[in-house]
């Protein structure tokens, strides 16, 4: 595990020691006691025939902690968990279920489930606003690969949301139905000044959107 740092005026990555994982980590989050969370979105299944992004439930969450390990965190099987965050006080934690087009909020001193939200397409990446909220962003389907055989799915527009982690509303910051979105792919955005960055988990580029408070 890396962090990045600024550094000299630039930035740099500083090593932070690794784990053995028992699956592939796809998002991971750092929990106060210097250990962290982090999803398995096919730690159970790969999804038979309807694939990873189908009805079936295919991974969880798993916690490592300091001088103890790795182990599954209760109550967090779902389709295809993906990107998780946690609370600064490390109690909660936000978590994707990709393939169900919703957010969870979940209680890590009890191991239950406190709420969701549905946001409109399926979040990807989730992260922490100046003011406390959470933008999440995601596409809205894939059908087919393009090109034909490249393993790269056709996306279908995608959305980005604002949640309020206390009440779990969420407010719709960017939907490409309604504006040119110029890039695809879409898997995160990050607030930087009065704007919202976009990034992709394919294509060649980031785009600056204003952030509508």
């Amino acid at each position: 595990m890396f962090e990045l740092k600024p550094a000299a005026g630039s930035w740099a990555l500083v090593w932070r020691g690794c784990e053995v994982a028992a699956h592939d980590y796809n998002d991971v989050a750092v929990l106060p006691d210097g250990g962290f969370v982090g999803t398995y979105p096919t730690g159970l299944s790969s999804g038979g025939a309807g694939g990873p992004f189908g009805g079936a439930v295919t991974g969880y969450v798993a916690r490592w902690t300091p001088g103890k390990g790795e182990s599954e965190v209760m109550n967090t099987r779902i389709r295809y968990p993906n990107g998780v965050v946690v609370s600064a006080d490390g109690r909660y934690m936000y978590l994707n279920e990709f393939s169900a087009g919703q957010v969870y909020k979940y209680d890590l001193k009890s191991e239950k489930v406190l709420g969701s939200v549905k946001v409109g397409f399926l979040p990807d990446n989730l992260t922490w606003t100046k003011e406390g909220r959470l933008l999440a962003a995601g596409v809205k389907g894939a059908r087919g690969d393009c090109p034909e055989g490249s393993g790269r799915p056709c996306i279908q527009g995608f959305g980005v949301a604002e949640i309020d982690p206390a009440k779990m509303q969420a407010r719709v910051i960017f939907d490409s139905a309604t504006h040119d979105p110029l890039i695809g792919g879409v898997s995160v955005a990050l607030e930087v000044g009065n704007s919202i960055y976009l990034g992709a988990f394919q294509g060649d580029r980031l785009v600056k959107i204003p952030y509508p408070k």
